[in-house]
């Protein structure tokens, strides 16, 4: 009987790891996202702000590619790779994002990461997703006559 409670207790165990591992990551809502049409930006930086609360950073990978890592309290909670390149203009270089993280209690997925010239700031766009069927930031249609 010993034996199928440590295998009752290891299931359990590997079964709460794989759901917190297949969960979307929660953060904080950041306090300098702007907000645009689209969805919102948030500011990322190369150098590691001082404190122990949330902080996006944009860190480049030795392959080249960029990287945005979102910290709360020194945990990395989520990496957003970017992808293709978009666009490349006199600001900057837009590449295209995705994976999905919960911001408060909205769910957010990103669209791409932006790196300006320099290379150590840039942002990161995220559009928000809609729930239950819903369209976001469409207005809503009514039947009446």
């Amino acid at each position: 009987m010993r034996r199928y409670g440590w295998v009752l207790t290891v299931l359990i165990i590997a079964a709460f790891f794989i759901i917190q591992h297949r969960s979307v990551p929660n953060a904080p809502s950041p306090t300098n996202a702007v907000t645009t049409s689209q969805g919102i930006r948030i500011p990322v930086v190369t150098e590691v702000p001082s404190g122990t609360g949330e902080v996006w950073i944009l860190a480049r990978k030795s392959n080249g590619g960029y990287v945005v890592n979102v910290y709360n309290r020194q945990t990395l909670l989520h990496a957003f790779m970017a992808g293709k390149k978009i666009t490349s203009d006199s600001t900057g270089t837009t590449y295209s994002a995705s994976n999905d993280i919960r911001l408060g209690y909205i769910e957010y997925q990103a669209t791409a990461i932006h790196v300006n010239k320099d290379g150590k700031s840039g942002y990161i766009a995220l559009r928000q997703i809609a729930s239950q069927g819903t369209t976001v930031n469409q207005p809503a249609t009514s039947n009446a006559p």
